[in-house]
Formats: C-alpha cells, sequence, structure tokens
C-alpha cells in the first residue's frame, strides 16, 4: 500500500509540475508577443536622429577600388580582411627611429575605429549607388544654396556660370 501512495504523490508531483511550466511558458509567450515599433519623431515630423553614434568599425565609408564589384564579404573574407586591417591600423609598434617614436606615440587606446566589418559583412558603409562609392559632384550640385564664401571656397572651376 505504501508504494502506491508514493506512485500517486509522485504523480500528482509530475501533473502539478507541468502545469506549472505549462503556464509559465503561456504566459511569457503572451508578454514576448512584441508590439508594433514606430520611429520617433521630432515636433517637426523628421524622423528623430538623436542620441549616441558610433563608427567603430573598420568597413570604410567607401568600397575601396580592389573590391569594386563585391557587395559583401564572405565569412572567411571578413575575418581576413579584419585581420589585415587591425594589423595595418595597430599604433602600438615602437620604432628604432626615435623622432618616428615620438610621432608615432598614440596608441590605440585614443582611436575609436573598431576591430570587425559591420554585421551584414558589406564592404562599403555606401549602400547606394551600388557600386558602394559617393559619386563626385558636379556643377550642377552647387547652387545659391551655399553662401558666396563657400562658393568661392569650393573654386569657380566648380561652380556653373549662373552661380559666379
Amino acid at each position: 500500500m505504501k508504494h502506491r501512495s508514493s506512485t500517486q504523490t509522485a504523480a500528482l508531483a509530475f501533473a502539478l509540475t507541468a502545469e506549472f511550466f505549462a503556464a509559465s511558458a503561456a504566459a511569457q509567450s503572451r508578454a514576448a508577443s512584441p508590439k508594433k515599433w514606430t520611429t520617433p519623431r521630432t515636433p517637426e515630423g523628421q524622423p528623430d536622429l538623436q542620441g549616441v553614434w558610433t563608427n567603430a568599425t573598420i568597413t570604410p565609408f567607401e568600397r575601396p577600388r580592389e573590391l569594386a564589384g563585391k557587395e559583401f564579404f564572405t565569412e572567411q573574407e571578413a575575418a581576413e580582411y579584419e585581420k589585415k586591417v587591425v594589423a595595418a591600423n595597430d599604433r602600438d609598434r615602437r620604432s628604432t627611429d626615435p623622432i618616428a617614436d615620438v610621432v608615432g606615440a598614440y596608441n590605440e587606446f585614443w582611436f575609436d575605429r573598431g576591430t570587425k566589418v559591420v554585421p551584414t559583412r558589406r564592404t562599403s558603409i555606401v549602400v547606394d549607388p551600388a557600386d558602394g562609392r559617393v559619386p563626385p559632384l558636379t556643377p550642377d550640385d552647387y547652387d545659391d544654396r551655399l553662401p558666396q564664401d563657400v562658393q568661392s571656397y569650393l573654386g569657380q572651376q566648380l561652380l556653373s556660370s549662373g552661380n559666379q
């Protein structure tokens, strides 16, 4: 008889535990349902881009010419690129020339350039145009919205005849 009651107790304990976990899982699934995210806006209705921004990545802004036509790295290529760029950027190397040693005395503490490419493994930050390079400015890109001193600084050769 004693064996039978311990079996019933174990079965009851198992049923209560299973019920507890089922209720807990159901509560989590209700709580985990994400709310629809909306972009924060400024009072003028523009997207609010305030906050902390970082450029701590070794992914170049423009796609290097040697990577022309290559939009993404493979995982292996990204690892090799990271290793090469981190080694090239390492300013903690000492020189036998005392002047060069003093000139290069800033160590990596002062630089926030990152050690990894962006998570998507893109070969440039620029995504449009597809070549990953910022198109050159043309005279038509400059207009009367630029202050005169800026126009002069940029040089008359870049300005259209209507803006001179």
